[in-house]
């Protein structure tokens, strides 16, 4: 196959999960952002699976346990999904508010953990 090839981009991003189950943030980062470059290279920029791997690796910057966190990038790679993501299905989409709500909750720490005590009383 290669390193540049599909396969290997889909097996990175899968590993993605395992690493996030064994709480091994940098190694989740690490293996997420070789994913992006060979898949976007594969997709291009703006594909709807792009869009789903920035939101991943956003997460995983914004993680509060992640001894590598970094707010700013998490932003700005959530900025990027949610931006592909309005492109393909419009404003309006359940996906593109998924990532909505998401980018909300790293922008409004406060808000958000106040808006999920409510829930979890409710």
């Amino acid at each position: 196959f290669g390193p540049s090839h599909s396969r290997v981009g889909q097996t990175l991003k899968h590993m993605i999960t395992l690493y996030e189950m064994q709480e091994k943030w940098s190694a989740a980062l690490k293996v997420g952002e070789r994913a992006l470059v060979i898949l976007s290279k594969i997709f291009g920029e703006d594909h709807f699976n792009i869009a789903t791997l920035l939101m991943r690796i956003g997460v995983l910057y914004a993680n509060q346990d992640n001894k590598d966190r970094d707010v700013d990038k998490a932003k700005e790679l959530l900025k990027r999904a949610l931006a592909i993501r309005e492109r393909q299905f419009g404003k309006d989409s359940p996906k593109t508010k998924e990532l909505a709500d998401v980018l909300y909750e790293v922008e409004h720490p406060e808000e958000a953990a106040e808006k999920e005590r409510l829930r979890m009383e409710a």
